[in-house]
């Protein structure tokens, strides 16, 4: 193996992104596997805006053995938003995360004024996007309902591109409800741009942050390396995963990225067992695979 890539030995990336998808990707799913087993890792999770891809991870995982895939459902208009149905298919099809909505959700196209990340012209998406609330802040039928499947099925309820307001009400009626495994999704990402404060707040509820590398690259460029490492700090890597989401034409391939990622967070003063405990322990505690 090249000894560039030892770190990644029994590594597991949460979250990227593959072909087929509405947006350009760099590789498809089988290609981000192979490379993943090649370089050691033990697992790959990967996330579709356009639908349930946990039913074509078997086609994936006959095609690339050695090494566990998987996905899940993010709950955006293609599936029928908030649908506990097309949950209840993505866990009978082995998903291990269900995530709230993501470029469709309201605090994403309130940000971007629904000019980044949707597809218009292509894709029909709601003018003030998806949200998780009623009127009175309070959270919808439908997301408790989905609550209790993914409390049952014991499977990862990723926080996706919810606001922080809409985070904190769904994590406590999460933890309410039974679920063990929440992910606060990219939190340094332009959407939800969680402070540091408001981080480490869903970390002592008992969250895991998921930190990625994404919004420390140049195209995105919303946090810094120290950033993430000031919120490790505060947090504990206890309470921390690392993970790319990547898949962007425009950066190295997921598995490279990882690799960058913890490699400058070495550089950066974490320690091997830090990396040990976030990318390999948490992740596959969540995973169901420890």
């Amino acid at each position: 193996m090249d000894k560039r890539m030892e770190v990644l030995e029994g590594a597991i990336d949460l979250h990227f992104h593959a072909t087929p998808d509405l947006h350009d990707r760099l590789l498809d799913e089988v290609e981000i596997a192979r490379d993943a087993r090649e370089a050691g890792m033990k697992a790959v999770l990967s996330k579709a805006h356009y639908g349930i891809n946990a039913t074509r991870m078997h086609y994936v995982s006959k095609a690339v053995p050695g090494i566990h895939t998987f996905g899940g459902v993010v709950l955006n208009p293609a599936v029928g938003g908030l649908n506990p149905s097309a949950v209840e298919v993505a866990i009978a099809f082995g998903g291990k995360e269900v995530w709230m909505p993501s470029i469709f959700s309201a605090a994403h196209i309130r940000h971007f004024k629904g000019t980044y990340g949707t597809m218009p012209g292509r894709v029909k998406w709601p003018e003030k996007g998806i949200t998780i609330l009623d009127q009175e802040g309070k959270l919808l039928p439908a997301v408790k309902e989905i609550l209790d499947m993914i409390a049952q099925a014991n499977i990862i309820l990723g926080t996706s591109h919810c606001s922080a307001e809409e985070s904190r009400i769904l994590i406590d009626e999460a933890f309410r409800r039974g679920v063990k495994k929440i992910l606060v999704t990219h939190p340094h990402n332009e959407v939800p741009d969680l402070s540091f404060d408001v981080q480490v707040e869903f970390a002592k509820k008992g969250a895991y942050l998921e930190h990625c590398f994404l919004p420390t690259t140049p195209m995105f460029f919303n946090a810094r390396i120290k950033d993430v490492i000031e919120v490790i700090r505060k947090a504990g890597p206890e309470r921390c995963v690392l993970a790319t989401d990547f898949g962007q034409v425009f950066n190295p391939s997921p598995v490279e990225g990882l690799r960058m990622f913890i490699l400058g967070l070495i550089n950066q003063g974490i320690t091997h067992e830090e990396i040990d405990i976030m990318v390999r322990k948490n992740p596959a505690k969540l995973l169901g695979l420890d």
